[in-house]
Order: C-alpha cells, then structure tokens, then sequence
C-alpha cells in the first residue's frame, strides 16, 4: 500500500466560540445534495473546519448553517468517518436497516453509520435517532472508541487518575475513563473555569476540533518515520548525509519541484555560512517524487574533499541537512549537529 503522507494541523481552543457568516455551497454526497458551509474565517475553529470542509466532511441544512450549534448523530457519523478514514470494504454492502429501524438506505449518512457499527463504534440495534443532539460527554465516548479501533493492535492501555476538570463530579461514570484519556492527550481543554460541561450539547466546530486533534494523534502515534543527520570529519574530506528511515506499515512519498531533493551547509561558529551543497549547481525544473518503501532506509550524502575543504575545515562547527521536497514529516529549519571540536 502506498500513501502519501499528510497530517493535520492541530486546531485552537475547544470551548471558546463566536458567530460565523454562512455562505452555501452544493456538494453531492450519496446522490443528495447537501450543503457546507465556506466562510469560516472569523471562526475560532476556523483552522479545523477549514481541514474539515475541504475533506467535504459536514453535512449541513439551509435552516440550521451554524458552526457553533449542536451537533446532530448523523452529522457527527459523517465527521468522525472522514476526519479519521474508517472505512469498511464489504462482499456485499449491508443494509442499513438491519442495524437501526429508523435510517432509510438512502439517507446521505448511512453508510458511515454502517462503518461505524462495524468498527464497534456504534452499538447496531434500535433506533439510531439520527437527528438527536450529542452531548459533550458522548461525543468523545464515542471519539475514543474510534481511537481505539484506528489503533488496533497499537492501542496503549494507559493507567489513568480520574478527569480533573472542575466539574469532573458531574460527568456520568460510565464515560470517566474515556474522558481522561481524551484529557491526557490534549483532545479536550477545560474552560477558562476549568469546566468541562459533560452534559451539554456538543457543537459542530467543538466536533471539528476534536476531530482534527484526534486525527492528528493517531498520525503522530502511528507515524514511526525518523530522520537523522550524521557527519564523518577526515584530515582531507568530510562526508555528510541524511539517514531517512521508515518504520511504518506504509510506503511514503517526498514531492520534489525540482531535481534538487536534499542540500547541506557548513556553518561557523557563530552560524555563519561557510559553504552550501547546491551552491553554483543547476537543477532541472520538473516535478518528482521519491519512495521510501515501508520498512527501508535511505540517504542522501555527498564528500567535500581537497582544497575547498582545506579552506574551511578549522572554521567548521555546524552541518545542517534539509530535505527539499514535502512530505508532513520533513522539518523545513533543516537538521543541525554540532561538530565536535
């Protein structure tokens, strides 16, 4: 399997919230139009919605195009399939209404209700309520089943102590255990108070949030990529490289714009540059990729050697590699070691 590699931004504070202007589009989903909404710029969640919207993860009516409203079941089904890609594949897709009574096969959220049941995220039986509201305490119950599913085998039984928010009394037992977990890492923020406010209703942008947090977790977590810089010094030459291992299940790709894919500097004491690898060197202008296969480890290196070392070898204290290409993993300040000296 070969993926490219891209993570999410981690979104701002999960309780704060101000009005949003509503500007419509149609998007097709399921053979029905619905619509999302694409003015969120002066919404404090503007940078989840943003990753959300252009996933065309919300589903939304003209009557109700509020980002700080609560969310409806069915709406959250759609969300929470997207923003963390559960998706079954099936001989022969089922049918919704051997799962709940009270969704139509047709119904624009179906099929990500139907995943959902399948990953253990959804209980499967009854009504399924689709346009109740969640409350905030239920949104990550059913956040941190999705983590653990995405997980699977990877998934860390973490010893916790009980939620510390100021109302942690008030949250129903049943969801305590999860509300910690999801508190220990940063997917839930108290209030200015310290207040969780289990029982209320959980808000579209309050879901985007989590989402998006939640998503990014599970990149993070799973994402087992290192690059290291390594720099061998001689009497006559040194030698430089980056060291690109992928540990993960999944084969990777760095976007290249050029023929260049790496360069290396030698700094001064004081950071100064001394030399650069690409320096009076010509690349051809062309798109390009390179693989790194699940489990591989590549490097890019050169030699400086002869005079041009001569020249500068006692004044080098700094190599800083870079990557020049894209890929979520790379850090674009490049990375430095210091020579020893």
């Amino acid at each position: 399997m070969k993926i490219k590699v891209s993570g999410l931004i981690l979104a701002g504070a999960l309780l704060l919230s101000s009005p949003v202007q509503a500007v419509y589009a149609n998007t097709p989903d399921a053979g029905i139009a619905v619509k999302t909404i694409s003015n969120f710029s002066e919404h404090w969640a503007n940078e989840a919605i943003h990753i959300l919207s252009e996933k065309n993860a919300f589903l939304y009516d003209e009557q109700n195009p509020s980002y700080d409203i609560a969310i409806k079941k069915s709406e959250f089904a759609k969300i929470l399939c997207v923003a963390l890609d559960i998706q079954m594949k099936y001989i022969t897709q089922p049918n919704i209404k051997d799962y709940y009574d009270d969704i139509e096969p047709t119904a624009p959220y179906a099929s990500y209700v139907i995943d959902l049941v399948n990953a253990n995220i959804f209980e499967g039986e009854g009504s399924f309520n689709p346009y109740d509201t969640l409350s905030r305490e239920e949104m990550i119950d059913y956040f941190m089943s999705a983590y653990k599913y995405k997980m699977r085998e990877d998934y860390k039984m973490i010893k916790l102590e009980a939620p510390s928010f100021a109302d942690a009394d008030k949250i129903t037992p049943n969801y305590s255990g999860k509300i910690s977990q999801a508190q220990y890492y940063k997917l839930i923020l108290g209030n200015e108070n310290n207040m969780f406010e289990p029982q209320r209703d959980a808000s579209r942008a309050e879901t985007a949030t989590v989402a998006v947090r939640l998503s990014d977790l599970i990149y993070l977590q799973n994402s087992q990529i290192t690059v290291n810089p390594e720099v061998i010094v001689g009497d006559n030459l040194i030698e430089m490289k980056i060291i690109i291992k992928n540990d993960s299940k999944n084969d990777i790709l760095i976007e290249h714009t050029s023929g260049q894919k790496y360069d290396f500097q030698l700094l001064d004491a004081d950071k100064n540059i001394l030399w650069t690898w690409s320096a009076n060197k010509l690349f051809i202008q062309a798109l390009n990729t390179t693989e790194i296969k699940a489990g591989e480890t590549i490097e890019f290196s050169d030699v400086l050697s002869g005079d041009e070392y001569i020249a500068i070898k006692d004044k080098i204290f700094y190599f800083n590699g870079y990557i020049t290409g894209s890929a979520d993993f790379i850090n674009p300040l490049g990375y430095e070691i210091k020579l020893n000296k």
